[in-house]
């Protein structure tokens, strides 16, 4: 750790799903998910971040698991026609790292330097 991963989409349908997602999370307070027979347990909230691209939501997810603790932040983000998520894992993640880490996701989406 840290890692960070990005995810851009377009086409059919890809909107609808972006839109899902935002809903999903918007009222998401807690989230589990298993590993290896093991169900991890944590919570999760919205960030407050400026909008990345068009339009955006930004998410903190924290877990304990073998008794640290893990941070996952996700951005959502529409930039013209593609709708993306940043994903950035660490042990306490550092928010104005995953700001900038999306601000330059979008721009370089926006310039089609991807």
């Amino acid at each position: 750790m840290p890692a960070v991963q990005e995810t851009l989409e377009a086409g059919k349908g890809a909107i609808a799903r972006y839109d899902k997602y935002l809903k999903t999370l918007n009222g998401c307070t807690s989230v589990s998910f298993s590993d290896s027979g093991q169900t991890i347990a944590g919570t999760a909230g919205a960030m407050s971040f400026p909008t990345v691209g068009d339009l955006s939501g930004d998410y903190a997810m924290n877990f304990t698991i073998e008794g640290e603790s893990v941070g996952l932040d996700v951005v959502f983000f529409r930039a013209g026609q593609y709708d993306g998520d940043l994903e950035y894992v660490d042990f306490s993640p550092d928010t104005s790292t995953m700001q900038a880490f999306a601000q330059e996701a979008a721009a370089m989406v926006r310039t089609g330097a991807v």
